[in-house]
């Protein structure tokens, strides 16, 4: 998940990644991309989740309701993490 659009495939290639296996999903806002991480872990559909959650750096950082979001979908996480087989690296 790249809300900043700063995944760079050229980079991720000469690190070995496999591109034809690679999603990246660039939501428009924290809160869809929120909406797409519980999603994706919710459907079990994949082994690896990386989320690049890094505040843009002309932003400074979360608002409070992003925080407040963050928190309760990492909250609603928690649960699916520990009964699924999706791991989440952010």
């Amino acid at each position: 998940i790249d809300p900043h659009g700063t995944c760079d495939p050229d980079y991720l290639h000469r690190c070995g990644v496999i591109l034809d296996r690679l999603l990246v999903v660039r939501p428009a806002t924290v809160s869809d991309a929120l909406a797409v991480l519980l999603h994706l872990v919710t459907s079990r559909a994949l082994a690896v989740l990386v989320c690049d959650w890094t505040p843009q750096a002309d932003s400074g950082s979360f608002t409070v309701s992003e925080e407040a979001a963050l928190a309760g979908t990492l909250a609603q996480l928690n649960y699916q993490l520990t009964s699924g087989s999706t791991a989440v690296i952010s």
